[in-house]
């Protein structure tokens, strides 16, 4: 393998991670504050990571990728701030912090030629939206919608019967962990790492991630990592594949599940990637 390595990669849970979704994580003097908000430190990521995380930066294009709002990826501080970032799920890629105008106009036209208007969409979702269990809404970025949700008391067969009636109006529907998302589907994760592709010169790219909202990313890429938890784990790890068949088989069987949990998951996938940046020193050298 020759060439640039782009790394695509997903934040919460992937590379930062809050008090709650760490782990049991038995060094805390070895943590280092990566976001605050309100004045209070909620993400972290550890040593080792932010040190690989540096080392990485010198030998690969680091992207993160994330549905986190502009507003919310601004808070973020990574060790080294990348030149690309793809923020509210691909529906903005961030150039030198910068958004570009052209990609999120084109994303707004194929939601307003293809899917239902999100007011309606919102409108749709409170006839099921019970106090008891949602507890928020929010509109991200005028994009896409998500909800804080009691999971133990979601109406299961009612979300089923919303879900597929949205996939009907170009919306997909996801949960993680306590946030329920509602997407359109022009807003999309891998369509924005593609672009950013075409930027940078279609490197070989490797992608990180934890959730169902990164999978695409994930089976698209030339080499994909997931950690040994969250919502990707839960539905498409080692002890599910053994029962799972359908049309995606064979592209989940590329997605490389670590067996880290929690924070010390981000020092490994960072690892991988090093690894390989000095597989591709070398093959560079002998090709040479």
């Amino acid at each position: 393998m020759t060439g640039k390595i782009l790394f695509a990669s997903d934040l919460d849970q992937t590379l930062i991670y809050s008090r709650r979704s760490m782990g049991d994580y038995g060094h805390p003097h070895l943590l280092v504050p990566i976001e605050e908000y309100k004045g209070r430190i909620i993400s972290y990521m550890t040593t080792l990571a932010v040190k690989r995380f540096c080392e990485a930066a010198r030998q690969a294009i680091i992207v993160p990728v994330t549905t986190r709002t502009v507003e919310q990826y601004r808070r973020v501080k990574l060790p080294i701030r990348p030149s690309y970032a793809v923020v509210s799920n691909g529906g903005h890629i961030l150039r030198e912090g910068h958004l570009d105008k052209k990609w999120h106009d084109k994303i707004l036209s194929q939601i307003s030629d293809k899917c239902l208007d999100i007011g309606k969409m919102e409108r749709e979702f409170a006839k099921i939206a019970k106090p008891d269990w949602v507890t928020s809404s929010r509109r991200a970025d005028q994009l896409f919608l998500y909800f804080l949700i009691e999971r133990d008391k979601v109406p299961s067969a009612e979300l089923k019967a919303f879900a597929c009636w949205a996939q009907e109006q170009n919306w997909r529907l996801s949960i993680q962990g306590r946030k329920l998302y509602l997407v359109p589907k022009p807003v999309s994760k891998w369509t924005a790492v593609e672009e950013v592709l075409k930027r940078v010169g279609k490197p070989f790219v490797v992608a990180a991630g934890d959730s169902l909202l990164d999978q695409e990313m994930l089976e698209k890429a030339d080499l994909a990592l997931a950690p040994a938890h969250g919502e990707l784990w839960a539905t498409h790890g080692p002890k599910k594949r053994l029962h799972h068949h359908g049309e995606n088989e064979e592209s989940l069987k590329r997605i490389s599940f670590l067996p880290q949990q929690g924070i010390v998951a981000g020092e490994a996938i960072l690892n991988h990637l090093l690894a390989l940046c000095e597989d591709k020193k070398e093959s560079s050298a002998i090709s040479s």
